[in-house]
């Protein structure tokens, strides 16, 4: 569809995560599950999410852990298409298939797009398991962190 003039307009990529749906559906302040409202933001956050998307237009890709070629292919024509502002990778906390089609597939499309100027976002559940790629892809000198919880 037609977008407004000056409309940013970002890819977000999603099914490369056990969590990848919900994130997505987070970032875009989109209705979630039940269960999930139980972690529902506070209405300030709420309100500073729903301002960040303002001029903005998204489009979501599901990989369903990478076992879909022709969305694959789909992600590759929208990062060469000269369009995108941005790129969210949705959960990029990956099955070992979904990480290899990210890594070889669309790894190099990535990276080109970021070499241009696009910006690109990485959401994860595990940050251990997409840091080699990132270390990979981009040369990012990231170290895993701690992990702790309380109750």
């Amino acid at each position: 569809k037609t977008q407004p003039e000056g409309t940013r307009r970002v890819l977000i990529i999603e099914g490369v995560g056990i969590c990848s749906k919900y994130m997505s559906d987070r970032l875009q302040s989109r209705e979630v599950s039940d269960i999930e409202k139980q972690f529902e933001l506070p209405a300030q956050d709420q309100m500073a999410v729903t301002r960040a998307w303002d001029g903005m237009a998204s489009e979501c890709i599901s990989l369903d852990s990478g076992t879909r070629p022709d969305r694959v292919d789909a992600c590759k024509r929208a990062l060469c298409s000269g369009q995108l502002h941005a790129v969210i990778l949705a959960d990029a906390s990956f099955t070992d298939l979904a990480l290899r089609v990210l890594e070889e597939q669309l790894g190099p499309h990535l990276l080109s797009f970021v070499l241009a100027g696009g910006a690109l976002a990485v959401t994860s559940s595990d940050s251990s398991q997409v840091l080699g790629a990132l270390r990979r892809l981009f040369g990012v000198g990231w170290q895993k962190g701690g992990y702790y919880r309380t109750t």
